[in-house]
């Protein structure tokens, strides 16, 4: 049997042109900043403690997925005197995005300007305020990976009272 072509009707032509409408508005007008939320609430979940993106937040698609944030903060251990446990100006991430099938995060370089960064150990010596959480790391492979790390104009701080150590 031989197919033939048939025009298609006027209702499938303005049902066409209306999802390009729609798909078109929504182009113009999509922000990643309306994500923000999502990942606070997801990071704050997964690391036990306030995370916030007081900036925007963009996202660059392709063959390296690029996520950049301003004005970043993470609150400390309950543990510790100092509220905030790190902070950054701005913060960019190359992400490798195959492995995010395998639900595995490959950070290829994350680049961070003016990071303010507060670590120490717990008063009665177990553990720091680094470990999130519960503490407890999955057996197996890891779940994420970092290949790079760039620090423009940094301040690390790093105390262990048990040992007396300030730097």
């Amino acid at each position: 049997p031989r197919l033939r072509w048939r025009r298609p009707s006027r209702r499938t032509g303005i049902v066409l042109g209306v999802v390009a409408a729609l798909l078109l508005v929504l182009w113009l007008l999509f922000d990643w900043n309306w994500f923000k939320g999502p990942l606070e609430r997801a990071i704050s979940a997964s690391t036990g403690r306030e995370f916030r993106i007081d900036g925007d937040l963009d996202v660059d698609l392709g063959r390296t997925i690029t996520v950049s944030a301003d004005g970043l903060r993470l609150a400390n251990a309950s543990w510790s005197k100092q509220a905030r446990m790190g902070s950054a100006e701005r913060v960019e991430i190359d992400i490798a995005p195959w492995p995010l099938l395998a639900l595995r995060l490959r950070m290829k370089e994350v680049r961070a300007t003016r990071p303010d960064v507060w670590l120490e150990t717990a008063p009665e010596g177990s553990g720091g305020n680094w470990v999130f959480g519960d503490g407890n790391a999955d057996e197996g492979e890891p779940r994420w990976q970092l290949d790079r790390l760039w620090i423009d104009d940094g301040r690390l701080l790093f105390l262990d009272p048990a040992r007396r150590t300030d730097v």
